[in-house]
């Protein structure tokens, strides 16, 4: 494992050195597992040192594949909490959004605490997380929903996230042609050119406006009986607990 980590670190260290976010996809040599290993992926992955996170995109003639990894904290907490939307924007043809993880700071037993040291793979906070979390939504470029299915449901879509070592892992396979159902969202690239995307969501401050950090930003209260029966005191509301929003692009040109 610590080979593998030193592999990682060069390969990062290697694909830094180029400053332009543009990306040439390759054709898999082997089959694409997307189980949120990083494995299928070592050598694959372009670094982008301002953001502390890499990105790999290969793809064949019925599939795109994508990978998004950081070991940046800050990141992966906004991942969780605000929920996590890959773009993909072709040229001269129609935008879609694959969204997952779902917005889930609404659901009080799943979110990070801003100061957690224990984002690894075991945290029970984490599996609580994949457990409740299964469902996936398509959306246009206006984020409004076009599809909604379940992880691992026969939908041509699949995706998976993983941790490692202290390492976010996130997988997606886009299909080009249709699975089953006609009706299901595909992806066009007449130019074999796309912008891919990855941003996480945005709070809706009215229905969390009851929502408080404690003092100290080490977890947040609803209002109810804390320590004993106290009510926490008042203080900054949920917003305060979320850095600014992720939001990297890079530019793709595919097989």
């Amino acid at each position: 494992m610590k080979n593998f980590n030193l592999i990682f670190l060069l390969t990062s260290i290697i694909l830094s050195a180029c400053a332009s976010n543009s990306y040439i996809s390759k054709a898999p040599v082997n089959e694409i597992n997307i189980d949120g290993n990083i494995d299928d992926w070592s050598g694959d992955l372009k670094y982008i040192e301002d953001e502390n996170s890499a990105i790999g995109v290969k793809n064949d003639k019925d599939n795109l594949y994508i990978c998004f990894t950081t070991t940046d904290r800050s990141k992966i907490r906004q991942i969780i909490n605000l929920g996590f939307i890959v773009w993909l924007k072709p040229i001269n043809a129609k935008t879609l959004g694959v969204k997952y993880p779902v917005n889930s700071i609404n659901k009080k037993d799943l979110y990070f605490r801003r100061g957690n040291p224990r984002i690894i793979e075991n945290d029970s906070t984490y599996k609580s997380f994949i457990k409740k979390n299964t469902e996936f939504l398509i959306i246009n470029d206006e984020n409004f929903p076009l599809y909604g299915s379940h992880i691992g449901a026969n939908s041509g879509y699949r995706i998976s996230l993983g941790f490692h070592n202290g390492q976010f892992i996130y997988e997606l396979s886009v299909p080009f042609i249709h699975f089953l159902d006609q009706y299901i969202p595909i992806i066009e690239i007449p130019k074999k050119k796309l912008v891919i995307s990855f941003e996480t969501g945005d709070i809706d401050i009215s229905l969390n406006s009851n929502k408080r950090f404690f003092p100290d930003n080490s977890r947040i209260g609803d209002g109810s009986d804390a320590f004993g029966g106290r009510r926490p005191p008042r203080g900054p509301n949920l917003m305060s607990g979320i850095d600014d929003k992720l939001d990297i692009s890079i530019t793709v040109e595919l097989q």
